[in-house]
């Protein structure tokens, strides 16, 4: 039986110091394809690759996640925050889209991987923003629709897979947020609810913890110190929805230990 392990993860302005623990997580985990965010060392994240013995591809940031007051600032000393992919199987190409840089953060990193005996799949592997914008910009939304562009410029590839950490939940989750989120733009609080991963729903995707039966209210949560909010996800097409296998987080002292975010990890079993 062949199987394919994707995986997502949000590694905390990694590797840092917590380069053992992270590769220990991972190495726990042994996924095929990882798509990794809040990669703000680059040696590090080279280290990564070899501790694991996974290739490493990175889309680096358009600049550092501040308030929309605080652009005008000196951002010389902010982390940039870069998103990685790692594969144990061949990245036949990969390209950076920087999107609009006042809206997006971080560049969507495209990769298409030659899995053995089964095909090319490609994979968007992205960090949605997490601070608003001005009221009304709709800056989120705006976000996800430059996914949703490139996505229906792939056209008729059905093997396409969408990860990683889209700072908003799929509507209908419990939604666990802070006093300072209730007071951000209706615009914003709109789009983490639901608005956001609407977008990229009605591209067709499918969302991997509803293709199992796991209903929204009982998705586990991915943050650390939310319990209850699930904001990484993994989206696929059909043709790979019907060969989903299990979902899972990994919930454990190492893990709490090493990152914010628990991983989340996607199974499939590939026809022989």
């Amino acid at each position: 039986m062949n199987t394919l392990t994707i995986m997502t993860y949000n590694m905390l302005h990694a590797p840092g110091d917590r380069l053992n623990e992270l590769t220990s997580v991972v190495n726990g985990a042994a996924p095929d394809i990882l798509a990794c965010q809040e990669i703000t060392d680059v040696s590090g994240f080279l280290s990564l690759c070899h501790s694991t013995g996974m290739h490493g591809v990175l889309a680096h940031a358009n600049g550092p996640e501040v308030m929309e007051a605080d652009l005008d600032k000196d951002l010389s000393s902010y982390k940039l925050e870069h998103v990685g992919l790692l594969s144990r199987y061949p990245i036949v190409r990969f390209e950076a889209h920087k999107g609009d840089p006042r809206i997006m953060f971080r560049s969507l990193l495209e990769a298409w991987i030659e899995i053995p005996n089964f095909g090319l799949i490609q994979f968007f592997a992205l960090h949605f923003r997490a601070f608003p914008g001005p009221p009304h910009a709709l800056f989120k939304v705006r976000e996800a629709q430059a996914l949703s562009a490139l996505l229906r410029r792939a056209g008729n590839s059905n093997l396409l897979c969408v990860l990683g950490d889209f700072n908003a939940w799929v509507r209908g989750e419990g939604y666990d947020m802070t006093d300072q989120m209730t007071r951000y733009p209706s615009d914003h609080l709109e789009a983490i609810q639901g608005g956001v991963t609407d977008v990229i729903l009605e591209t067709g995707l499918e969302d991997v913890w509803r293709k199992i039966g796991v209903p929204p209210e009982k998705a586990p949560g991915t943050l650390r110190d939310r319990s209850n909010s699930t904001v990484d996800h993994v989206f696929v097409t059909p043709a790979l929805g019907n060969l989903v296998a299990g979902v899972e987080l990994i919930h454990d002292d190492l893990s709490r230990k090493a990152s914010d975010h628990f991983p989340l990890l996607a199974r499939f079993v590939l026809p022989n």
